[in-house]
């Protein structure tokens, strides 16, 4: 169940003096936001970082600065933005006993964060997943992508990432500088 308030302004009382504050929605404008999931399995390569591309299920793009795979900051849009993304490995037709799985967001090519899962050899891993969050200061141009490194370690064949179980996205933080 899914519910929607719809509001056109919000009150709050100051502890401080009692006066009532008041802010419009109009105020309220954490954008640009961006945000795609993979619309299929994409198959990535062992020990190969690899972009990850085709996010373009339920995408959300309110600057027409999302690419299916980078996102690039607008002009005049430079701030603090909070960035997430996860990938999910799938082993499963390649012996589910995958090792590792690691997720990057990347900055002007240089990475942001990394989330890494690994486990210890024969484990029978079908599906390792990795969630990315961070807080980074964008300016106009600068590009942000999601990537994922993957490891079978008998080295059967290439995992993929499971579809709709990938996706990155972000948005900029109002009132930050």
């Amino acid at each position: 169940m899914v519910a929607t308030v719809k509001v056109n302004s919000i009150e709050t009382t100051s502890n401080v003096s009692g006066t009532p504050k008041k802010f419009t929605v109009e105020k309220i404008n954490n954008k640009p936001v961006f945000y795609g999931q993979m619309g299929s399995n994409l198959t990535v390569v062992r020990n190969t970082e690899t972009v990850v591309t085709g996010l373009s299920t339920n995408e959300v793009d309110s600057h027409g600065a999302f690419n299916q795979s980078t996102f690039t900051c607008p002009s005049n849009q430079g701030g603090v933005y909070f960035l997430f993304g996860q990938i999910c490995t799938d082993f499963d037709a390649v012996g589910d006993d995958g090792e590792r799985s690691i997720g990057h967001i990347y900055l002007n090519d240089v990475e942001v964060i990394q989330s890494k899962f690994s486990v210890q050899d024969e484990q029978h891993s079908i599906f390792l997943s990795n969630n990315m969050r961070a807080m980074v200061r964008l300016e106009p141009g600068d590009v942000v992508d999601i990537r994922a490194t993957t490891n079978d370690g008998d080295a059967s064949a290439n995992a993929r990432l499971a579809g709709a179980r990938c996706n990155v996205g972000g948005f900029r933080l109002m009132g930050v500088t």
